[in-house]
């Protein structure tokens, strides 16, 4: 949980636009080069697809496995402790970090996107 305070922190005082731009370029490390924009986007739509709690859980989306670059980023997630992986990718969850930052982004002052 130590990351989700240094996250904490740099978000206070960074420059990023919105929640999909920290979450894409801070918190994963990718960049701004190419089609940012497109990938902060998928990103976001799959960390909020595993912030659904158990109680909306037929509200997720379940091609994961249907389309590569959500399955890419679903790894990418768990990768960085931000989701639980369950039986499979596509059965995960965030963990307790991963609430934390869905948590801050929510709670935030700046535009909290919801893609759905």
């Amino acid at each position: 949980m130590e990351d989700i305070e240094k996250w904490k922190k740099e978000y206070k005082e960074c420059g990023f636009k919105s929640n999909k731009e920290f979450l894409w370029i801070y918190v994963l490390g990718g960049c701004g080069c190419g089609s940012p924009e497109k990938i902060e986007n998928k990103l976001w739509e799959v960390f909020e697809n595993f912030a659904l709690s158990l109680d909306d859980w037929d509200k997720r989306d379940s091609d994961v496995y249907e389309q590569l670059d959500k399955e890419i980023l679903a790894h990418w997630l768990d990768s960085k402790g931000l989701i639980e992986h369950g039986s499979s990718i596509g059965g995960s969850w965030l963990s307790e970090t991963g609430k934390e930052l869905y948590k801050m982004f929510k709670e935030s002052k700046k535009e909290f996107i919801k893609s759905r």
